[in-house]
Formats: C-alpha cells, structure tokens, sequence
C-alpha cells in the first residue's frame, strides 16, 4: 500500500490507518495513512496568474502604430 499523505510504502507490520473518501456521484475511495505522522508530499501549485507554465507575461503588449 502507499501512504496517501507521503507517497512512501507501508510496509507489512506498519501500523496504519484506513480513511474512507466518499463520493456523492459513485463508490467512494479509501485513503491509507501512516499512523505515525509522516511529512506531507509538497504539492505543485498553479503558476502565478498573469504568466504561463514557462515564465512569460501572457498579458498582451499596446499595438504600435
């Protein structure tokens, strides 16, 4: 199994725990969890609005006449 909160195995004789995810719209999920507290996975977030995945400005530029 593999930790939801960490990513990292649980190996056999972990002490672990079992978290239900439920779902309005079909069948819930379970999430598995080290019992001790392990260091959550850093999440990736979204680029800063007013610049795309590589870094540029996506504002457009005055049209020169």
């Amino acid at each position: 199994m593999i930790c939801a909160r960490c990513d990292k195995t649980i190996r056999p004789g972990q002490p672990y725990d079992a978290e239900p995810i439920h779902a309005g719209s079909g069948p819930g999920e379970t999430a598995y969890l080290h019992r001790n507290p392990c260091v959550r996975v850093p999440v990736q977030a979204a680029p800063e609005r007013g610049t795309s995945a590589y870094g540029w400005s996506t504002h457009s530029q005055p049209r020169r006449r």
